[in-house]
């Protein structure tokens, strides 16, 4: 998938009116290659292990590190429907007890800009 960014969300990127939008059904997948290349088009780093099985249970899908704005993100990525399982959510909740920027990210961020006007904040 190919994004791309003019001025502050992507193109095609429109605030979500109908809750039943079909856009709303892009897969975790999708999802996870959207937001790499928008976070790398926008200077950010990222790490995702891609054998999950041979990690530690719970760890968020993706880690991304700004150097320039000085800014770590822990992201747990799911599709409209996917559900957090406890074991990933205390993972988060200990990052964000230890000072760190955690997010759980669905397509309706995507679709409505969340995660691009995260992506810009300092």
């Amino acid at each position: 998938m190919r994004i791309v960014a003019t001025g502050h969300t992507p193109v095609g990127v429109i605030p979500v009116k109908d809750p039943n939008d079909h856009r709303l059904s892009m897969s975790e997948r999708v999802l996870h290659e959207a937001v790499e290349e928008l976070a790398a088009n926008r200077g950010w780093h990222s790490f995702h292990t891609y054998l999950s099985r041979h990690s530690k249970a719970g760890f968020p899908d993706l880690v991304l590190w700004h150097t320039g704005l000085q800014r770590t993100l822990f992201v747990e990525l799911k599709s409209t429907s996917g559900m957090v399982r406890e074991d990933q959510d205390a993972t988060l909740q200990q990052l964000a007890d230890a000072g760190q920027h955690v997010h759980i990210w669905r397509p309706a961020d995507w679709i409505t800009g969340t995660i691009a006007a995260e992506l810009r904040r300092r």
